[in-house]
């Protein structure tokens, strides 16, 4: 089967981790996957993953005609059975000829999606939808609603975001990064993975970690991503007097050890679809603590707590501090690992 999965970014996130996922998966089930992007960039660890496992990527560029043009073009050649779209693609997915499958995942919160690319993504997600019967795919069940309530789908198909818990789960030995990082041994370590944006939160993250160091005097917070908020964080680290605890790691490669490293992992965001670091942590076995943003169908362990971002900071300090397990959840972690999720891609792309 040829397979185009169709994302508009290579860049460090959610939606590009599940793309390189899916890819590497689909490929080593002997599928012919393509990789189309209109990110030029030729580095970064998705692209670099992607090349290691010789995915094809195909990259459109130059103005908006050349790229519409590139686009047919690869279409006309490559003559796929399938096109998955993540992001803001609606444009390509509408010049699909009618006997190519057409599937959509939603990523993030739809009002939020709407506001930011306005009536246009509405209009195509809705086309595409009613009159190429695109199938979209929803990462929870309030999603789902939003969906069938915004783009007049009466259906959307649930598949969770997923990760390879096999791999997040091996144990490993994570004592040098305590040198490594310049943390002295034994330090209690907060830690986050995300994108420098609004929904994150950063600026939260940091108030409540300045009420773990009231009570934890010797504690760090690491920092894992890019973004464009990133500078803008590092002055509030700066105004609070913060610098000599708290580390900003960008871009990382060695997402399993830096998860394991930490004690807790905190993620007071504003807004969320499906968060994959979510998962990851767990399958880790960190403890976290995350906003009630984190739809419930996240929740897969007993070691992570959701908090409403009315609670003020002392209640997020206590939950940080004193995290423990809890009764667990009646949602499965396996549901969520990688092989299972695109088996089921698969049955969706066949039938």
């Amino acid at each position: 089967m040829k397979i185009v999965q169709l994302i508009s970014s290579l860049a460090e996130g959610g939606a590009e981790n599940l793309v390189k996922d899916y890819a590497i998966e689909l490929q080593s089930r002997d599928q012919d996957v393509v990789v189309v992007t209109t990110d030029c960039r030729k580095s970064g660890i998705i692209y670099e993953l992607l090349k290691l496992h010789d995915i094809r990527i195909i990259q459109l560029s130059g103005n908006r005609i050349q790229v519409i043009r590139s686009w047919i073009d690869f279409l006309n050649k490559y003559k796929p059975d399938v096109v998955h779209g993540h992001l803001k693609i609606g444009m390509f997915m509408l010049m699909c000829k009618r006997n190519v499958k057409l599937y959509y995942t939603v990523h993030s919160d739809v009002k939020r999606l709407m506001d930011s690319w306005g009536k246009s993504f509405v209009l195509e997600t809705k086309f595409l939808s009613k009159y190429k019967k695109m199938t979209i795919f929803s990462l929870h069940g309030n999603m789902s609603k939003d969906i069938s309530k915004y783009f007049d789908d009466d259906y959307a198909v649930f598949l969770e975001n997923c990760a390879d818990i096999d791999y997040f789960s091996k144990q490993r030995d994570v004592e040098s990064y305590y040198q490594k990082l310049g943390i002295s041994k034994g330090s209690f370590i907060v830690g986050h993975i995300g994108r420098f944006v609004e929904a994150k939160n950063h600026r939260r993250l940091i108030d409540i970690f300045e009420k773990v160091l009231e009570v934890k005097k010797g504690a760090h917070l690491i920092l894992i991503g890019v973004g464009d908020l990133m500078q803008q964080t590092v002055r509030y680290v700066e105004e609070k007097n913060m610098t000599e605890h708290v580390h900003f790691l960008g871009q990382r490669s060695d997402i399993p050890e830096l998860l394991q490293f930490m004690n807790v992992f905190v993620m007071p965001s504003i807004h969320e679809g499906f968060p994959i670091t979510v998962i990851e942590a767990q399958a880790a076995g960190t403890y976290s603590v995350v906003s009630e943003a984190t739809p419930e169908e996240a929740i897969r362990s007993n070691r992570i707590v959701r908090l409403s971002l009315e609670n003020d900071d002392l209640v997020w300090r206590d939950a940080v501090i004193a995290m423990r397990e809890n009764e667990g959840s009646k949602y499965k972690l396996d549901d969520c690992n990688l092989k299972n999720v695109v088996s089921k891609l698969l049955y969706y792309y066949q039938n």
